[in-house]
């Protein structure tokens, strides 16, 4: 992706602890770059991401984090107005996230609001974007999900699996696979597919092969590509222990209806995981759904992205039980009316759960009359939706990503999905 044209905006502030916030879309202390111009510790983590928006926004987002100095940069360079939207903050603890607290962005004030977000350090994050739009234009956007860049790595043949992040115009696909082949600049692909959680393949177009370079936000590797009839790039990121992104440029395809979601992912392991120790641990993540309309809540009252919870003390040999927080608060206690029932690991694709099902509450009687309808061991309705999961165990810590097809929402059918992280 072409990185657009700067602003001439700047601002310097000086926090309670005497942190220099120095921001500048011109540059600024003669740094020329926002993404390098406040001062950062030896800890600090650099990350790409594939941004969920599409529209004016959408894209490629840099992020750095710093536990030190205990600040955040987060740079959208997707943003197809005159200049990209960053946005500066302090960092802090809430329950078992991190609450992202901006102080600054070149953007309207009023779109400044706490982000709660996932971190496995030097790796990836995970974080909840619906706080950076607005939330009459914006409301159940995905979570944005970010890979560690410090550096192009250099592996033979990995291969990751994948989910789609969302639906896009092309077809709701559920889980994939790509292979990679990376040397130090140049990157290849193979056996790149992408699958409905039916298991119907949708046959996407090959991946070109593509570069890794040093960009203002990191290393990635941008992928050309036509679609259209239009060329844009693909962006890649791979973290050290193996979390995948990739941004597939929605917002370039300009004048067209077209938008492409970004795939995230995970190193597939060498061999079969370990079911019921998946299953036995501890996760923070965000639960996120397409029409904002899940099956415990009225129709629709825009809450497709909040922040869940899943644990291994309330799972039973054959599902993993949580559910998201009260009003999105992860301070509070979180809920425990999802289960989710793993199935059979593919004996083809360690880490893959082709046969998933998610079972929710159903207070409003959605499911009542439908296939999926049916009522808990405590007399209470529920809805029982297929799905797919993908799971790792990338630096020794499980990832868990599940797409489910949510039939009854208002808008036909649509996509659910889990991501979440091993505390």
């Amino acid at each position: 992706m072409k990185m657009r044209a700067r602003g001439i905006y700047s601002i310097c502030k000086t926090t309670g602890v005497g942190l220099l916030l120095c921001a500048s879309l011109a540059g600024c202390a003669g740094t020329g770059n926002n993404n390098t111009s406040i001062p950062t510790s030896a800890q600090v983590n650099n990350y790409i991401g594939a941004e969920p928006l599409v529209g004016p926004f959408g894209g490629v987002l840099n992020m750095r984090i710093d536990h030190t100095t205990n600040y955040f940069n987060l740079l959208d360079e997707g943003y197809l107005g005159s200049s990209p939207i960053n946005y500066i903050g302090g960092i802090s603890k809430a329950g078992q996230f991190q609450l992202l607290s901006p102080t600054y962005t070149n953007y309207p004030s009023s779109f400044i609001s706490p982000i709660y977000a996932v971190e496995v350090p030097g790796d990836t994050v995970a974080l909840e974007f619906d706080s950076l739009s607005s939330p009459s234009a914006y409301g159940g956007q995905a979570p944005a999900v970010f890979a560690e860049s410090d550096g192009c790595q250099t592996f033979s043949n990995h291969t990751f699996q994948l989910i789609q992040l969302g639906d896009d115009t092309l077809g709701t696909a559920g889980y994939g696979f790509v292979t990679v082949n990376a040397a130090q600049s140049g990157w290849t692909f193979s056996n790149f597919d992408l699958l409905r959680i039916d298991g119907t393949d949708t046959k996407p177009v090959a991946l070109n092969a593509g570069a890794c370079t040093q960009t203002a936000g990191g290393y990635e590797t941008s992928v050309p590509a036509t679609l259209a009839g239009q060329p844009l790039s693909y962006t890649i990121g791979v973290s050290p222990n193996g979390y995948f992104v990739m941004n597939r440029g929605e917002s370039n395809i300009v004048g067209s209806n077209i938008t492409l979601a970004p795939l995230v992912g995970v190193l597939q392991p060498d061999s079969p995981l370990d079911t019921g120790a998946l299953m036995a641990a501890n996760y923070a993540g965000f639960e996120y759904d397409y029409a904002a309309d899940t099956p415990q809540l009225p129709n629709p009252i825009r809450v497709g992205l909040q922040p869940a919870s899943f644990s291994g003390s309330n799972a039973s040999q054959t599902q993993l039980v949580g559910g998201v927080y009260p009003l999105g608060d992860p301070t509070k206690t979180p809920s425990t009316d999802i289960a989710v029932t793993l199935g059979k690991q593919d004996p083809n694709h360690n880490g893959l759960y082709p046969s998933a099902t998610v079972t929710f509450s159903d207070p409003n009687a959605k499911c009542v009359n439908t296939p999926y309808g049916g009522k808990s061991a405590a007399g209470n309705p529920i809805c029982t939706f297929s799905a797919a999961a993908v799971a790792g165990n990338p630096g020794g810590k499980y990832v868990l990503f599940i797409t489910v097809l949510n039939p009854v929402s208002t808008f036909g059918t649509t996509t659910m999905q889990f991501l979440l992280y091993q505390q």
